[in-house]
């Protein structure tokens, strides 16, 4: 369970890397705006979720380098991920990534994505339409099955110099 006192947790290029199985990552109240993980564009992924049966609630992700949450298999498959009510902002690429290992033999399924805003601001476009020529989307999964996508909020994700990738891409 993660405190705040109204203050951002500035993350400075450190990371959450949740490899075990079975882990919940958590604002201490049902109030996500209470508890902001900042990765000031410094910080390249502020969760990687490798392991099953990982949730994560009831906090803000902001401003990584990459994608704020990133769950990829890297020696099993990956299951039962849950991202619930959760701010992701202005991501440098995309919010929510969903990945295959690189060998391309495990996978990430059967997750859910609900009761979140998924958004990139005009102050993260700047960022965006910078760093990647408009690399950016909502949701983006890849060879990964059975994920519930609902009630979430995703706007916001166009660039002036680019195309951006969809709010939800599978």
């Amino acid at each position: 369970i993660i405190s705040a006192a109204g203050s951002p947790y500035n993350l400075n290029g450190e990371y959450f890397r949740l490899v075990a199985d079975n882990i919940t990552v958590s604002g201490s109240t049902s109030n996500r705006s209470d508890v902001l993980l900042d990765g000031g564009y410094v910080t390249t992924e502020i969760f990687q979720v490798i392991g099953s049966n990982v949730t994560i609630k009831n906090l803000t992700v902001a401003r990584a380098r990459y994608h704020p949450i990133h769950v990829f298999p890297e020696s099993k498959d990956t299951v039962g991920t849950v991202i619930d009510n959760v701010h992701v902002r202005d991501p440098g690429e995309q919010a929510i990534k969903i990945n295959q290992n690189s060998a391309k033999t495990y996978s990430a399924n059967g997750g859910t994505i609900r009761n979140s805003i998924i958004e990139l601001t005009s102050s993260g476009r700047a960022k965006v339409e910078s760093y990647s020529n408009c690399y950016t989307g909502g949701v983006d999964a890849h060879h990964a099955a059975d994920w519930n996508i609902s009630n979430n909020l995703i706007s916001g994700f166009w660039c002036s110099n680019g195309l951006s990738e969809h709010g939800v891409h599978f």
